[in-house]
């Protein structure tokens, strides 16, 4: 037992500078758009991003799913971009033109496949360039609303709403940057930039709350 214990924190002490230079280069990012010197560019449409900024499910992809039914249920013209992650292309790749399901998972990613199999009269693409993206299915469907899926963390597409998801079964103890802890960038920037925050699967912990 005393073993384990030694590798554990051994392995936290190996982390710690990796998640500190991820740190480093999370911050001066962030700090580069606020300022202006990364550029920010707008679509001629609203865009709402559903995002996180853990890794790990936090009931993202579901919400994505839900709202954009129910815009569609209330008239508006909706489609989705999403990065594709895993998917084993590049480029713009037209999902499903809300009729039909126009690729396999591996050419654009498990959750935009399960979106497209799922959602009907909405289209999705993926774009590991949103903006570029953001063009495509404006040209081809003409939305009114663009849902940007795992959009927190792109900040060079401009978004109207930000909507940031969180788990409520994640541990306080793991809200430390990556690789040591869950986290894509610091969480008090929900605070800074998100708009409306859902808190998924549960009740969270009293920490993440005070």
């Amino acid at each position: 037992m005393q073993i384990f214990d030694i590798i554990k924190q051994s392995s936290k002490i190996i982390l710690y500078p990796i998640s500190l230079f991820y740190s480093i280069i999370v911050f001066f990012r962030n700090f580069f758009y606020n300022i202006g010197l990364f550029s920010t560019y707008r679509l001629p449409c609203i865009v709402i991003s559903v995002g996180n900024v853990s890794i790990g499910g936090t009931g993202k992809t579901p919400i994505v799913a839900s709202l954009a039914n129910l815009l569609t249920k209330h008239g508006k013209k909706t489609a989705i971009i999403s990065r594709g992650y895993l998917r084993k292309t590049k480029g713009t790749v037209l999902v499903s033109d809300g009729k039909n399901l126009l690729c396999e998972w591996h050419e654009c990613g498990d959750e935009a496949y399960m979106l497209g199999k799922k959602l009907t009269n909405i289209p999705i693409v993926v774009d590991e360039k949103r903006y570029r993206g953001g063009h495509f299915i404006i040209k081809q469907f003409k939305p009114d609303i663009i849902i940007l899926d795992d959009g927190f963390q792109h900040r060079q597409l401009f978004r109207d709403l930000d909507i940031i998801t969180i788990n409520a079964n994640e541990k306080f103890k793991n809200y430390t940057m990556i690789p040591k802890g869950n986290l894509r960038e610091p969480f008090n920037n929900i605070g800074k930039r998100a708009d409306l925050l859902l808190i998924t699967k549960g009740i969270p912990d009293i920490n993440l709350t005070s």
